[in-house]
């Protein structure tokens, strides 16, 4: 799930200042001490806000326009069934959780090298243990 979806979605509720991002949402209807940091803020406004070919921001073509939001998530996540909620409440949708997807597992090649593609990756299999 995007950040971006629950800080802005359709005209109902906008935190589109970093200072305000940065403090706990008083509008949940949990308690929560959630909040970005000011430099995670100030990047998710701009992908936010960062027009596409279309001329609007890629996130609100599909929430407009969609019957259902469709998410991953984690069933052990303590909060999920409340955050569920809330995201179905600020988007005005049913939320569909499809559970958690583990990260694609990495191939090798004959000589023991990552094939994935990813320098991330291959920069920690070369580090020691511990």
């Amino acid at each position: 799930m995007s950040p971006a979806i629950l800080l802005a979605i359709g005209d109902r509720i906008h935190r589109v200042k970093p200072e305000v991002m940065a403090t706990p949402p008083g509008w949940t209807p949990f308690p929560t001490s959630l909040a970005y940091r000011r430099h995670e803020a100030l990047q998710v406004l701009h992908d936010m806000f960062e027009l596409r070919g279309s001329g609007v921001p890629a996130w609100v073509f599909p929430l407009r326009v969609g019957d259902v939001v469709v998410m991953r998530s984690c069933p052990e996540l303590e909060l999920e069934p409340e955050l569920l909620s809330l995201l179905g409440w600020l988007c005005g949708k049913p939320v569909l959780p499809l559970g958690h997807f583990p990260p694609a597992a990495m191939n090798h090649d004959a000589a023991g090298s990552f094939t994935d593609g990813n320098d991330v990756f291959r920069w920690l299999g070369n580090r020691e243990v511990g």
